[in-house]
């Protein structure tokens, strides 16, 4: 009799326990069926075909039960996971995506921040816009490498993420698709990704490497704004733009490997208060000249050849100094170069006296100069002066006397090659 009252008493507390559990059953596609156990927390998704697209996250059949929503598991038949489907489940601790799988919603998964992991099966092509914003607890994501399109602001404030590796398969990485992700520590980005979209990794701030494919072209606006842990960054050879502030106050950046042969087309606050004078960069042998020359890459304080070397600049050869028929002439071998050039006695032409004693010899000295060059030794070159037909040495306009006029005579010839009223 005991044992059979005991037996009753704790099918009363079952009873009792269970007495607020429900099944919520329904349809949530044309072929595609749900069903919610409130006391197991188990979401069910079965039948085939794709799942419905919600317009909005209320009008979905089960969000008014969310909170019950421990784990989702779909039937393999499912093609499409629907936008909205799961969308702030925060309870949601795990999901299984079978291989049927070939698309998965916007906002699917949005604030859905008790999800730890996320295993995206081959069979997936796109991840829709929004899909797993702001899933808090995150860590661990293996995405499948039939993904060819991951949508703007895919994983943003995905804030436990630690790392990331692209699929060669993925075309695009879209505007804001990483952003803030502030635990992210590493981006390895496959090799057919062309482009990567403005504030793609915007405030990742525990990023400190990045590997980018050798196929991107354009890195875009703002993809890369403080990155304040990012240490060294590799641009491949075929990028041939970088968008404004694209790695704005990346204040640890050291070292920055360019592959590219032609400088990219890079607006000069690419690296604002990055403080790359302080870092390295390291471009092709034959490019050195060229980043050297262009903004903002001259800001680099050290730059080296990919090799590691530092690269000796060539020197502009001495220009030569001539002095015929009171014409005064430079040339140099090293082409294209322009000349910085002073004579002296600067004093004789700038006296205020009526009557100047002339000096018979000036000195003349010059460098040349050229962007990528360094400047050329400075020449030197005593210039005499011969007096005219009053035959008073620096009597150039014959007038009898040596004052201010002859002084600017002189000047006009040599500088000039003529004389005032020639």
């Amino acid at each position: 009799m005991k044992q059979k009252l005991t037996l009753l008493f704790f099918i009363c507390i079952l009873s009792a326990l269970n007495i607020n559990a429900e099944v919520y059953e329904g349809s949530c596609g044309t072929n595609v069926r749900y069903s919610l156990d409130t006391n197991t927390g188990l979401l069910s998704i079965t039948g085939t075909g794709a799942m419905n697209n919600y317009n909005y996250y209320s009008s979905v059949p089960w969000y008014s039960n969310k909170e019950y929503v421990k784990t989702v598991e779909i039937s393999n038949g499912v093609t499409s996971i629907g936008d909205y489907a799961f969308y702030k489940c925060s309870g949601l601790t795990s999901v299984t995506i079978p291989n049927s799988v070939t698309s998965i919603g916007k906002d699917a998964f949005c604030i859905c921040s008790g999800l730890t992991s996320i295993t995206i099966p081959n069979s997936v092509t796109s991840i829709g816009d929004y899909a797993f914003e702001y899933c808090r607890g995150l860590t661990s994501v293996t995405i499948g490498n039939s993904v060819t399109y991951i949508g703007i602001y895919a994983f943003r404030g995905c804030s436990g993420l630690t790392s990331v590796t692209i699929p060669n398969s993925v075309t695009s990485i879209g505007e804001g698709t990483f952003r803030e992700c502030s635990g992210l520590t590493s981006v390895t980005i496959g090799n057919s990704v062309t482009s990567i979209g403005s504030s793609a990794f915007c405030e990742c701030s525990s990023l400190t490497s990045v590997t980018i494919g050798n196929s991107v072209t354009s890195i875009g606006e703002a993809a890369f704004v403080g990155c304040s842990g990012l240490t060294s960054i590799e641009i491949p050879n075929n990028v041939t733009s970088i968008g404004n502030y694209a790695f704005y106050g990346c204040s640890k950046l050291a070292d920055v490997y360019c592959y590219a042969e032609n400088v990219p087309s890079t607006q000069s606050d690419a690296f604002k208060d990055s403080y790359v004078n302080y870092a390295t960069l390291y471009v092709p042998e034959g490019s050195v000249a060229a980043y050297k020359a262009k903004e903002p890459w001259s800001g680099f304080g050290t730059i080296k050849t990919l090799s590691g070397e530092i690269p000796v600049s060539p020197k502009c050869a001495t220009p030569t100094i001539s002095y015929v028929d009171g014409k005064l002439t430079f040339d140099c071998e090293t082409e294209g170069v322009e000349y910085v050039s002073s004579i002296t006695p600067p004093s004789a032409f700038n006296s205020g006296s009526k009557t100047v004693s002339m000096p018979t010899t000036y000195k003349v000295t010059v460098y040349a100069t050229k962007d990528g060059y360094e400047n050329s030794d400075v020449a030197t070159k005593d210039i005499n002066v011969s007096g005219g037909a009053s035959g008073l040495r620096g009597d150039v306009n014959n007038d009898g006397t040596v004052n201010m006029p002859d002084a600017m005579f002189i000047v006009n010839k040599i500088l000039n090659g003529k004389f005032p009223d020639e």
